[in-house]
C-alpha cells in the first residue's frame, strides 16, 4: 500500500490532469482512495481500449471484489490467468526463437548442416 500511497503523493505534487493519466493509473488512484465504483469504471475503460491488458483485468477484480462483486471479481481474474499463462507461452516461443538465432549467429555453418 505504501507505493500507492507514494504515487498519489507524487501525482498531487506533480499536478498531472487527471485528463492526461492513462485509464489504469486513474483506476490505481480511485482503488487507492477506496473509490471504488470510479476505480471499476476506469479498468473498465482500459479494458475497451486494450482488452488484452491482464493487468487491468486482474485490478478490475480486485475494485470488484472490495466493492462485493465476488462473481464478476472472479470472471476477471480467471481472464487475469488467462491472458498470463498465454504471455507466458508467447514468452517461451519468442525465448526460444531468439536463441536459435544467437545460436546461428555463433555457429553460421552449423544450422546449414541441420538443413541438409
Amino acid at each position: 500500500m505504501v507505493v500507492f500511497i507514494k504515487s498519489l503523493d507524487v501525482h498531487d505534487r506533480l499536478q498531472i490532469p487527471p485528463d492526461r493519466l492513462p485509464p489504469t493509473s486513474k483506476g490505481t488512484i480511485y482503488a487507492a482512495r477506496r473509490q471504488f465504483g470510479e476505480a471499476i469504471d476506469q479498468y473498465q475503460r482500459a479494458l475497451t481500449i486494450d482488452p488484452g491488458n491482464a493487468v487491468a483485468n486482474y485490478r478490475l477484480g480486485q475494485a470488484l471484489a472490495r466493492a462485493g462483486d465476488n462473481a464478476g471479481a472472479q470472471k476477471e481474474f480467471s481472464e487475469f490467468e488467462r491472458l498470463r499463462k498465454q504471455q507466458v507461452t508467447d514468452d517461451q516461443k519468442r525465448n526460444a526463437s531468439i536463441q536459435q538465432f544467437v545460436y546461428t549467429m555463433r555457429n553460421p555453418g552449423a544450422s546449414l548442416k541441420q538443413q541438409q
